[in-house]
């Protein structure tokens, strides 16, 4: 079984990431710094543009992949970053003062995802790719594509 290539790529910059600050589901824009490193991406990946490409449909990710030459690709709202709930947009040394010993993926975020809950988004992005291109990756060539996450 020959498997296909995806290669995830992070969003750009964005001002919460750029503070440490968890970002989850809140929707934020691309710093200029984010926007000059998408634009960079862009030479690198731009063997990979004509490929099938996927995004979250936070504004940083779509952003990013526009800005390297993947203008069309499809949202798809399993890509969302874990949501943190009750410690959205907190950082992790504030986050640690309020729940000592939390660990995120033994105890998810209080009013947001757990793990189990991340990993189905996960499977169901990795059985929608097994089956690009109408056939399961078993039975056909493998499809390359890329996919558009947001960062920690």
């Amino acid at each position: 079984m020959t498997l296909p290539i995806v290669t995830l790529i992070s969003h750009g910059e964005i001002e919460w990431s750029a503070a440490g600050r968890h970002t989850g589901r809140t929707d934020r824009p691309l710093t200029p710094q984010g926007v000059q490193d998408a634009i960079r991406l862009a030479t690198r990946l731009r063997e990979l543009t004509e490929l099938p490409a996927f995004t979250s449909p936070l504004r940083g990710a779509g952003r990013t992949a526009e800005l390297a030459g993947f203008g069309s690709a499809v949202l798809n709202p399993d890509l969302v970053e874990w949501d943190y709930g009750e410690h959205e947009g907190l950082t992790t040394a504030a986050i640690r003062l309020q729940r000592p010993g939390l660990e995120l993926f033994r105890d998810g975020g209080p009013g947001g995802e757990t793990a189990a809950d991340v990993g189905a988004r996960a499977d169901r992005v990795v059985a929608r790719l097994h089956n690009l291109g109408g056939a399961p990756w078993s039975s056909r060539a493998a499809t390359p594509c890329a996919c558009w996450r947001p960062g920690v």
